[in-house]
């Protein structure tokens, strides 16, 4: 309502008090613009915040594809897994070459006499 009051006088801005002429130029202020500088203030913070998380996840991929122990680890869940699904019990008699991240769920669920497949893992990868 008062933006709508202080453009009655956009050709007179003179007319106007001290503190109406200071509000003037506000008044003229899009929401696209608003939204704009808004952007503009939160640009440095919002970027080196995404820069610092792409570093930590750089490092960690950096990481996983160093660690023995994880190639290891999976070295062995892919065994686990050939065996499990084609009884094979050597690497190069198995069809299997890969596996998913998302079928690991499986090994906890694979048991035999009271013990799971993740359980067995973990022994071996321990021993």
């Amino acid at each position: 309502d008062e933006v709508q009051q202080l453009t009655k006088h956009k050709d007179n801005i003179n007319s106007l008090r001290d503190i109406e002429q200071r509000v003037w130029p506000l008044c003229r202020l899009t929401v696209a613009r608003l939204h704009l500088m808004k952007i503009a203030q939160t640009h440095v913070a919002n970027s080196e915040s995404l820069l610092n998380r792409c570093r930590v996840l750089r490092s960690a991929a950096q990481e996983a594809r160093n660690s023995s122990s994880l190639r290891d680890l999976l070295g062995a869940v892919l065994q686990i897994s050939n065996f499990i699904n084609h009884g094979a019990v050597q690497s190069s008699e198995g069809i299997v070459r890969g596996f998913s991240i998302e079928s690991l769920n499986v090994l906890a669920q694979f048991k035999k006499n009271g013990v799971s497949a993740l359980h067995y893992l973990t022994l071996t990868m321990m021993a």
